[in-house]
Formats: C-alpha cells, sequence, structure tokens
C-alpha cells in the first residue's frame, strides 16, 4: 500500500468521523431551536389565548383562573366565579386530543424522570413543566415532540383567530 493510499484510508476514517459530529452538533441546535420555540413561556401565551376565545376555550374567571393570568383580557373587568375551574377539564380533554399525558405530583421532582408530556406540581396549574416523554427527546422528529408541535399549532390557530400573534 502506497503512502497516498494509506493517507486516503486515514482521511475517509477522519471525515467519517467529523460528518457524524456535524450531524451531532446540527441535531443538538435543531432541538435548541426546537425548545425555543415550543418553550412553557410561549405556551402559556396561548393557552391564555385559548382561554380567552370564546365557542374555543373554556373563558374560565375562576380564582385560580384570575391568579394564573389564564386569559388575554385585563382582570381588572372580571370578578371571580364561586364554580369550579372549567379551564382544567378542557385542557385535560385538548391534550387527549393530542395524545399527551399530565400527572400530578407533590414535590418539585426531577421532571424529564417522570412518564408524562406535562408534569404539575400543586394540582391547579400553577406549576407545571414539560415532562420526561418531552424532555427526554434526542430527537427534533421524536413522535412525542411532533405531538407537543401539533398543540402549538392547535393553539396557534385560536390565537389567528383573534388576529392577535402569540
Amino acid at each position: 500500500m502506497s503512502g497516498l493510499d494509506k493517507l486516503a484510508v486515514v482521511s475517509k476514517v477522519l471525515m467519517d468521523q467529523r460528518v457524524i459530529e456535524l450531524r451531532q452538533e446540527n441535531e443538538r441546535l435543531r432541538l435548541e431551536s426546537f425548545w425555543r420555540d415550543h418553550s412553557l413561556k410561549k405556551l402559556d401565551k396561548r393557552l391564555r389565548w385559548a382561554n380567552s376565545v370564546e365557542n374555543i376555550g373554556p373563558r374560565c374567571y375562576c380564582q385560580d383562573c384570575l391568579e394564573e393570568e389564564r386569559f388575554a383580557n385585563d382582570i381588572a373587568f372580571f370578578r371571580p366565579w364561586s364554580g369550579p375551574c372549567a379551564f382544567k377539564p378542557w385542557f385535560d380533554s385538548l391534550l387527549a386530543q393530542h395524545e399527551m399525558t399530565f400527572v400530578t405530583i407533590d414535590s418539585d421532582a426531577d421532571c424529564s424522570l417522570i412518564d408524562a408530556h406535562f408534569v404539575e406540581f400543586d394540582g391547579n396549574w400553577t406549576g407545571k413543566d414539560y415532562g420526561g416523554k418531552l424532555r427526554g427527546a434526542k430527537l427534533v422528529d421524536d413522535p412525542e415532540l411532533r405531538k407537543l408541535r401539533r398543540l402549538f399549532g392547535a393553539l396557534e390557530d385560536v390565537s389567528r383567530l383573534q388576529c392577535v400573534p402569540c
């Protein structure tokens, strides 16, 4: 084997390794971009708009929804109703439509270890995080992340009905 052949073999191995590294870096950046576009803050904003849209969201003005500002309107104009929260059952239904789950836990456990899409800490959706089914995804094309993307899309459609950008 000539020196040129040896160089070609070594170069191919190094190039193959570099291509693998670049693909991994690309996927890492794609995931960072995905989470920036699908943050909990952006989800909350879309949920507020959905809760405010008549005939779309529940338009709930219970004490919890007022305290957590789960609607897009100015809360100064509303008095809380004393009935049960309509937002939680509506959100449960929305998650079921998108084949997603949530669990309520008592402590601040590591959410990435919880086998659910969403984790809530206090039972009234004031403390929530993404669960292990979403946080554990390593690829943007993961089926669980596609569910989250569809959920955001459905909520985005609601905000477009109001002609207000999220």
